[in-house]
């Protein structure tokens, strides 16, 4: 009634509430409670609501630019299926940026990407391709960052001289994530906005608490440390 409940969506529990309807009470605006509310559940409806129209006369270069910073020989796979997520969610221009060794493996199984190739330590990112990524950022509109980096220091170093917050929206994910909690006050390093999309062991290392403390109330959790480091928008 009136707003789904949270508890419906944790777990036991939302394994065995089946279908779940909500049935609306009438205009609840003038009610205190209702305007702390700021939680959405992102649903089928949801996105069709939010996803900007696509006009007819449109081309590639109307739905965004992407730079995908991914992968490393131990994780090849990561950057492909980056690649082609970033893709599949409606971007119209995908740019691969991955350690060179990477580009004869994935290049085949991905003929309509651009590759920005980068230079390597044993294939993982090199520290220097930092200044590689600083001269090509004059068409992204938004970049990823992370996916099978790997953690070597060398890419580490990369993270350190990439990060700041002109860069343009960022999301950074999996390895990127255990390399961020490395470098000190990482989150002034980044731009605004930027989204960080852990699991609960990267939430576990972004955070120092245990995994079992992340798993007990992952909502709160989330919420609490996005408004920690300034990352958390109404």
């Amino acid at each position: 009634m009136a707003a789904v409940k949270c508890g419906l969506l944790r777990f036991p529990a939302y394994a065995l509430a089946g279908e779940i309807s909500l049935a609306k009470i009438g205009p609840l605006d003038g009610f205190p409670a209702w305007q702390d509310i700021f939680r959405e559940v992102i649903d089928a409806s949801w996105v069709e609501k939010v996803m900007p129209p696509r006009p007819l006369d449109a081309h590639k270069g109307t739905f965004g630019t992407a730079l995908v910073i991914a992968g490393s020989v131990s994780f090849t796979g990561a950057a492909l299926l980056s690649g082609k997520a970033a893709y599949r969610s409606g971007t119209g221009w995908v740019t691969m940026a991955v350690p060179e060794p990477l580009y004869n493996a994935i290049a085949g199984q991905f003929p309509e990407a651009p590759w920005l190739l980068l230079p390597h330590e044993r294939g993982f990112i090199a520290a220097i391709s930092a200044e590689v990524i600083l001269k090509n950022l004059g068409k992204p509109t938004a970049i990823l960052l992370g996916p099978g980096f790997g953690l070597e220091p060398t890419t580490c170093q990369f993270l350190a001289d990439l990060l700041s917050p002109s860069l343009p929206p960022l999301v950074i994910d999996a390895d990127g994530l255990k390399l961020l909690a490395k470098l000190p006050d990482w989150p002034s390093r980044l731009p605004s906005p930027a989204v960080l999309t852990p699991h609960p062991g990267e939430m576990a290392v972004l955070t120092s608490l245990a995994i079992e403390e992340v798993q007990a109330d992952r909502t709160a959790i989330a919420e609490r440390y996005a408004r920690l480091w300034g990352m958390l928008w109404f």
